[in-house]
């Protein structure tokens, strides 16, 4: 079976002394600002917060790991991280360059490099982001929702390379590439939906790019205009009653 990728459980889990919650973090983990004059830096994507690009160069980043000598484990890279935390953001990064990420990440194995592109165009989309409103876990500190492994596994969109016309897979690869110039914006701001009004009486107006990336998806799943717009109000809907949710719950 030709499959797109697969979910590396292993990767992310830097080492168990970087990560752990006894003051050590300090140790290894540096802003480039600190290390000027410390020697070696090592580019890390700490958290989702650190940028809101799709495309993730060492030039990118805040923070480097330093003293590797103190990890009990190696770092690893990869090619496609997924943030694991998310609140009103969805976003599946390229990673360009050797760049080490923390446990705030998924990495996903492409089993073919050229279908990176590919597989950050399909996970970038707003279909990407309807399934993961469903199937993530909830009831976390501000509303947000998680990714665990056995999720993502579920994530299945096109889960044969085959499936898809060449045409179409060199469409996803252009239309993401044009996405990915852009920080990402709000779900409400990236789907043309005003969070202030009632979302259900709304005619969803998403960003021309992402318009672009969806609209080849939804071509080749053959999904109906109807289906279409449920995909944009479905996302905002569940994204607000979650961060809404949060927002009562602390008001209490």
């Amino acid at each position: 079976k030709e499959t797109l990728c697969s979910i590396s459980p292993d990767y992310g889990v830097v080492s168990t002394v970087a990560w752990s919650r006894e003051g050590k973090n300090t140790e290894v983990i540096k802003s480039k600002d600190e290390i000027r004059k410390e020697g070696k830096c090592y580019p890390l994507l700490k958290s989702p917060k650190d940028t809101s690009k799709i495309l993730i160069t060492p030039d990118d980043l805040k923070f480097c790991l330093v003293n590797l000598e103190k990890l009990q484990n190696k770092p690893k890279i990869a090619s496609i991280l997924l943030d694991d935390l998310r609140n009103d953001k969805h976003l599946c990064r390229k990673i360009v360059g050797d760049i080490f990420f923390t446990h705030a990440f998924h990495a996903i194995k492409e089993n073919n490099k050229e279908d990176i592109d590919l597989i950050c165009g399909v996970l970038n989309g707003t279909l990407a982001w309807f399934i993961i409103e469903n199937i993530g876990r909830r009831g976390l500190g501000g509303g947000a929702i998680r990714l665990v492994t056995n999720d993502l596994k579920r994530i299945k969109i096109f889960p044969e390379r085959k499936s898809l016309e060449e045409s179409a897979i060199k469409k996803i690869k252009k239309f993401f590439l044009n996405l990915a110039k852009r920080h990402i914006k709000s779900c409400f701001e990236e789907c043309g939906i005003d969070p202030t009004k009632p979302i259900r009486e709304q005619e969803p107006k998403p960003l021309p790019d992402r318009a672009e990336l969806d609209n080849i998806i939804f071509d080749e799943l053959g999904l109906t205009k109807e289906e279409r717009k449920e995909v944009y109000l479905a996302v905002c809907e569940l994204v607000q009653q979650r961060l809404s949710k949060a927002t009562s719950l602390k008001e209490k």
